[in-house]
């Protein structure tokens, strides 16, 4: 097999050790979602892949629910669509940090490493694809007192409140 330059030339062929002796890339990487039939390809590992990155999108979309809910200057920032924008891109920044720098070790995956163009990538596609979206779609989203209000004892519920 002729190796090429690129993303995907460390999984394009195994790698020569020793004289005679091969090693494929299974045995070089920790035990992770990514030794399962992931790397081999095929549809269930696209629609797992597809999956968890849904199911990690929604968290950090709740994670900014959160940080809407809970600090005013978020909010104040998010009243107008230049803010958002800046807010979303500067979101997107720090979730691709926390998931190399943080998540991705904790799952016994390798982080990848600043030295690598794969790094920087990353960190400039993170922010319009992941933050800005998120930003815009909850752009606007106020704490509602109204709705955390408790009922008065012995009154019925309201559903007009």
């Amino acid at each position: 097999m002729v190796r090429r330059p690129g993303c995907f030339a460390r999984n394009a062929a195994p790698r020569p050790l020793n004289a005679g002796q091969r090693q494929t890339v299974h045995h070089r990487q920790p035990e992770t979602l990514r030794s399962l039939p992931a790397v081999r390809g095929g549809t269930t590992a696209a629609l797992l892949g597809l999956g968890l990155h849904l199911l990690i999108s929604l968290g950090w979309t709740l994670v900014f629910l959160v940080l809407l809910q809970c600090w005013p200057a978020l909010r104040t920032w998010t009243r107008t669509v230049g803010g958002t924008v800046v807010a979303g891109l500067v979101y997107g920044a720090v979730v691709w940090l926390l998931m190399d720098g943080v998540v991705l070790p904790l799952s016994r995956a390798r982080a990848v490493s600043p030295t690598v163009p794969r790094f920087w990538i990353q960190l400039a596609t993170h922010p319009v694809v992941v933050g800005l979206p998120i930003a815009l779609i909850l752009r606007g989203v106020e704490p509602s007192a109204r709705s955390l209000a408790p009922v008065p004892v012995g009154q019925p519920a309201n559903e007009n409140r």
